[in-house]
């Protein structure tokens, strides 16, 4: 049964290894040298790739200028912007935007994008005879290789999305990082205009149906006021109400006027009745008669004082006189009687007015209570009918503000670019400087790695502790001057005789310390005059056979001594030197 071999105890020179990789210094620096200038020439076939960037902002551009009449500013929104700036990159790297680009950038005929490019194999496969054959590619192909060439990535924490492109072209990969960018500037304008346009068309529609809704709603009050004479006049008031407030007033008007003519009466026959003089009531004043009556007594009077200035009261002139001017008093008051009952006349004419208007009232407001019950219908008639009618305005406001806003293209993306691509300065791809410098690591690491190999697989191996035949023999040549001497030591003598075995030996556990000083450990002792020498060039036949009998005794002893300390019959073993004090430390430590 083979034992593993164990090289965690071997012997290894630093010095030994650092003098070998000295020696082949010339070797490691020209096969280094050699990978780099190899991996150089190839990198020179391989095209260079250059990268430019466009950046995109996302946000509304709407202002007061641009907005609709109805709209008094930007509208709440429950999407997040984590999903609004997702939705964009999307919709960059949408296939109808790279094939917009595919067609404005005419990238059919680019021979990196179309599959024609040739690669750096081509000129092997041409040396060999056989040339690959490349057919020019579709716009599904060009539209999957745009896409690898292509990154969209959103700026942390920022509304700005920043569009890759790769090419190997540096002035076409900042052309098609602009015009990604433009594209979709250009696209979220289309899509803003078509939403506008057809919200246009949807107005018309609308529109037409709320033209119709509007005259049958606007027919229905019509009929329905014809119907129940619910007429309207001045104020929008119906004519009912108006006449009832018409009557009202005139009812008022007439028991006033019936009353301040009573009262005119009234007074004045109290005047007439008391002799009191009614010159200065105004309804006399305003009589004709009475005028003409009172002038004559008043030129009369200026007759009679002419007289009595000549000639006594009791004269026939003067007493003439005074008669007239009696009987012009009894005139005026037969006048004054006349003016009161016309006055008092004009009471029972406006007592006859306020009954008449009181039976008009009357009939008006049974009308009225009637028109009450049926206005209730009539209201909810012209709610409906305002409700469209104010409907069909806002339609028709909306729609020829969307109109005007498609028809001259006032509609604002809600993206726009902030920074143009530049033609890069450096090439992104490959990146030499790195490779070279990662091919000569490689290369030293592997040259390295292979002497250090040679040099540890070159130490002898030697048994592990798992117990187990050796898995090589190590047969020193050596002869023996005698037998081996046989002996046994206590464990105890053999910790006191040798420092270092002793200190092995408590490091396992204490072994000699706790275990009884009555087990033994069979060790072979070899004098100093029985020290192995090297053998003759040319020993006889008996003394080669007396050496494999020594030999086959010790390598007995040697595997008994083994087998009892794995099933624990021996606790130490002090063993006398081969060669030298190393060899029995090492062979004490692997058996134990």
């Amino acid at each position: 049964m083979a034992m593993p071999v164990d090289y965690e105890n071997s012997s290894i020179d630093l010095r030994d290894l650092g003098a070998q990789l000295w020696q082949r210094r010339f070797r490691i620096v020209i096969v280094t040298v050699l990978s780099c200038a190899l991996a150089y020439l190839l990198l020179s076939f391989v095209p260079k790739t250059y990268e430019s960037s466009a950046s995109i902002l996302v946000e509304s551009r709407e202002n007061t200028f641009s907005r609709a009449t109805n709209d008094t500013g930007p509208g709440q929104t429950a999407v997040s912007d984590a999903v609004i700036m997702s939705s964009q990159v999307e919709l960059i790297q949408s296939s109808e935007n790279f094939l917009r680009v595919i067609r404005d950038l005419n990238l059919v005929e680019v021979e990196e994008f179309n599959g024609t490019a040739k690669s750096p194999l081509d000129s092997l496969f041409a040396l060999i005879g056989r040339p690959p054959e490349r057919t020019q590619g579709s716009e599904q192909k060009v539209l999957a290789n745009l896409s690898r060439a292509v990154t969209v990535i959103q700026q942390r924490d920022s509304r700005v999305i920043s569009v890759l492109v790769r090419a190997q072209d540096k002035n076409l990969a900042a052309d098609i990082a602009n015009a990604i960018a433009e594209a979709h500037v250009t696209r979220r304008a289309e899509l803003s205009t078509d939403d506008t346009a057809g919200a246009s068309v949807w107005l018309q529609s609308e529109i037409e149906k709320l033209r119709v809704n509007v005259v049958e709603a606007e027919s229905a009050v019509a009929k329905f006021r014809v119907e129940n004479d619910l007429f309207t006049g001045a104020n929008n008031t119906s004519l009912l109400d108006q006449q009832l407030s018409n009557i009202a007033a005139q009812i008022s008007t007439a028991q006033e006027r019936k009353l301040t003519a009573s009262s005119r009466a009234t007074l004045i026959r109290d005047l007439l009745n008391s002799g009191q003089s009614i010159d200065g009531v105004a309804e006399v004043q305003n009589s004709v008669v009475i005028q003409r009556l009172t002038q004559d007594k008043a030129r009369l009077q200026g007759e009679k004082a002419q007289l009595l200035a000549t000639l006594l009261p009791n004269h026939p002139q003067v007493r003439s006189i005074s008669a007239q001017i009696e009987e012009i008093n009894k005139q005026i008051l037969r006048e004054g009687r006349s003016v009161a009952d016309a006055i008092m006349a004009e009471a029972r004419i406006e007592d006859a007015l306020v009954a008449s208007l009181q039976e008009d009232m009357a009939r008006l407001k049974i009308s009225a209570s009637n028109a009450a019950t049926s206005s209730v219908e009539l209201q909810e008639l012209e709610r409906e009918a305002g409700a469209q009618s104010a409907l069909l305005q806002t339609y028709l406001l909306r729609y020829r503000e969307a109109t005007a806003r498609a028809g001259a293209g006032a509609v604002l993306p809600d993206v726009r670019v902030i920074a143009v691509a530049m033609p890069a300065l450096k090439p992104v791809a490959p990146k030499s400087s790195l490779i070279l410098v990662a091919v000569a690591i490689v290369a030293l690491s592997v040259q390295v790695g292979g002497i250090l190999f040679a040099e540890l697989s070159a130490v002898p191996p030697v048994q592990s502790r798992g117990g187990g035949a050796l898995e090589e023999e190590y047969e020193p040549e050596v002869e023996y001057a005698g037998e081996p001497e046989h002996e046994f030591v206590r464990a105890h003598e053999a910790d006191e005789a040798d420092p270092d075995l002793q200190t092995r030996s408590g490091d396992n556990d204490g072994v000699a310390q706790t275990q009884s000083t009555q087990n033994f450990a069979p060790i072979h002792s070899v004098s100093e005059n029985d020290r192995p020498q090297r053998r003759n060039p040319a020993p006889s036949s008996a003394e080669a056979e007396s050496e494999d009998l020594q030999l086959e005794e010790a390598d007995a002893d040697f595997y008994n001594l083994a087998e009892a300390l794995c099933t624990g019959k021996e606790q130490l073993v002090y063993l006398a030197s081969f060669d030298s004090r190393g060899d029995c430390i090492g062979v004490g430590e692997m058996l134990i």
